[in-house]
């Protein structure tokens, strides 16, 4: 799944999506990008509890497999090499749907990886299926 959106004027962005399945030699993770200007963006991965992903895989159809999961957070060499574990989400439980929290803290006085991409659109809007573009959290 993919999209972009645009952060509020405090520098939040929301959005609603399913829980990310996995793929060989990769845990589970969401990768962002958060442009800083025309030029520059912080790259990253998100990363989510091990416990809860195998709950997930074990008990929900959709992303029963045949395969074994093998790699998991502390073996995914990306993942291994947070060693401050800022890349690894909160977790809260709701009625009917998980919660995920990842503050991204970013300095625009260090220097970044520039990255040959174009940014998004100045009116990108979010594309997220399933959701009524109403009740996305677009500025």
């Amino acid at each position: 799944m993919r999209g972009t959106q645009i952060a509020d004027a405090r520098g939040e962005v929301w959005f609603h999506s399913v829980y990310p399945a996995w793929y060989m030699q990769r845990t589970v993770h969401v990768h962002f990008k958060i442009f800083i200007d025309d030029k520059a963006m912080l790259t990253g991965q998100m990363y989510f509890p091990d416990a809860l992903s195998q709950y997930i895989f074990a008990n929900v159809g959709a992303y029963r497999r045949k395969a074994e999961r093998t790699v998991f957070n502390n073996n995914d060499q990306f993942a291994r090499s947070d060693t401050t574990r800022g890349g690894f989400c909160d977790i809260k439980e709701e009625a009917d749907h998980y919660q995920s929290t990842l503050i991204v803290g970013v300095s625009r006085s260090v220097a970044t990886t520039l990255d040959r991409a174009a940014p998004p659109p100045a009116q990108a809007r979010a594309i997220v299926p399933g959701v009524a573009p109403a009740k996305q959290k677009n500025s």
